[in-house]
């Protein structure tokens, strides 16, 4: 007897043939779209309570399964269904009790037992949509039990972490105070929200949050960055606040020169700058091996004349 391509369902554990699953999804899509392109909301939303379990849930087990190409089918279903939501809800296209439905719906992106991967970035739009809807809504309560329950998963939404992407969108849709007021709730359960917020706060009319910015940044410089992205971004964030505040210019200049010696390689043409306008004659002469071995790869990667400039500085 010939083998069929069969995936379990953790919906009521039912056995169901996958192309059969897909047929219906498929079905279900489509009603779902006519449903939409009439007007007829109510309608669309009951259509997606219906499908979106399935398809989020088959979209798990595939992902731990390794079927790429089964996921990725299911992952195409998933932009298909939510992308259109998505932007009815950015035009303020649902009321109250439709958010409702659709976020009962959405909790499934997050279920604890269906999760079977670290970063979630292929549905990062039902994710971003499910947090828009927590927000909104003023599910405060429900963000943090969400987060207690992942946080020995460190769920990644493509650039960011779940706790990270809450501050995001929660920064663009309520007030300053309150986004902050999330972050400093959250330190204690993501040691790099400090960098993210500082970073974010300082990228948006930074001399405007500058305070905010310090008392985030600052306590943060004698922590330990394992990874080279974090010890890149840390960096950003210190030459930013240093670019427009110099309260602390002697604190965050001496962050800078310990990071280049220990990490030389992560360094940009902005720390080169800062370290080069804060240094003093006697620092500058003992980073100078470091500084021209960096020049050199840098100039060699960018094709830019770093190290004549250099030497002109170093003969002065």
């Amino acid at each position: 007897m010939k083998e069929t391509n069969r995936a379990i369902s953790p919906i009521g554990n039912k056995l169901c043939m996958l192309s059969d699953a897909k047929e219906e999804i498929q079905q279900q899509v489509a009603l779902f779209k006519d449903y939409l392109a009439d007007g007829h909301i109510d309608a669309a939303l009951k259509t997606f309570a219906d499908a979106y379990p399935m398809i989020i849930s088959l979209y798990y087990s595939f992902e731990k399964a390794q079927k790429s190409k089964d996921s990725d089918w299911m992952k195409t279903q998933v932009d298909l269904l939510v992308r259109p939501l998505s932007n009815l809800f950015s035009e303020d296209s649902f009321s109250t009790e439709q958010k409702e439905l659709l976020y009962q719906s959405l909790k499934l992106t997050f279920n604890r037992d269906l999760i079977s991967i670290q970063d979630i970035w292929s549905i990062a739009s039902a994710a971003y949509l499910f947090i828009n809807l927590c927000i909104d809504l003023e599910k405060d309560i429900e963000m943090n039990e969400l987060m207690d329950e992942l946080h020995d998963i460190d769920l990644q939404i493509g650039p960011a972490n779940l706790i990270a992407s809450i501050y995001y969108l929660m920064a663009k849709v309520r007030t300053h105070e309150e986004a902050t007021r999330f972050a400093k709730e959250n330190l204690h359960r993501d040691r790099h929200l400090a960098i993210n917020v500082s970073r974010s706060l300082m990228s948006d009319n930074g001399e405007q949050y500058v305070e905010t910015v310090r008392e985030f940044l600052l306590p943060t410089l004698q922590d330990d960055y394992p990874g080279d992205e974090e010890k890149f971004q840390v960096m950003e964030a210190v030459t930013s606040l240093l670019e427009i505040d110099k309260t602390n210019a002697a604190v965050l200049r001496n962050f800078l020169i310990r990071m280049f010696k220990e990490h030389c390689e992560l360094m940009g043409r902005r720390q080169y700058q800062l370290i080069k306008d804060n240094s003093t004659t006697e620092e500058w002469e003992d980073l100078f091996p470091k500084l021209e071995k960096w020049a050199i790869a840098f100039e060699k990667k960018n094709k830019v004349n770093l190290v004549k400039e250099l030497y002109a500085v170093y003969n002065k």
